[in-house]
């Protein structure tokens, strides 16, 4: 009886895997050598982004800063070359006023693009 139930188990979620199959993809968005800076500081204007209304309802917000990490890793490159977790985790921070001692900043020149909203 517990095999046939395992089985029955294993069908479910080899189904649940070929659903989320479609989700996925071999190719990563390629991020201009040297510009990963600039991309990454990009990423940090998406969550500052308000709905134009009174009451200031962000456009898109992450439970956590990591999440970012794991999105930009897992769909993006910088060149030719796959982007490190943990590099990329540290130039997010969710503490702004007291970042953690791994947190790099983004320099200012690398601080080439702002996102603005048309109501602006």
């Amino acid at each position: 009886m517990e095999i046939a139930l395992l089985k029955k188990e294993l069908a479910k979620k080899n189904k649940e895997l070929e659903e989320l199959k479609i989700y996925e993809s071999e190719y990563k968005v390629k991020i201009t050598t040297g510009y990963l800076s600039a991309f990454i500081d990009l990423m940090h204007q998406f969550p500052e982004l308000r709905i134009p209304t009174n009451d200031g309802t962000r456009l898109m917000s992450a439970s956590t800063d990591t999440v970012w990490a794991k999105m930009i890793c897992k769909y993006f490159q910088h060149g030719d070359k796959a982007l490190n977790i943990e590099t990329i985790r540290s130039r997010f921070t969710s503490d702004k006023e007291k970042p953690n001692t791994k947190y790099r900043p983004i320099r200012d020149k690398d601080k080439i693009f702002k996102i603005v909203s048309n109501e602006d």
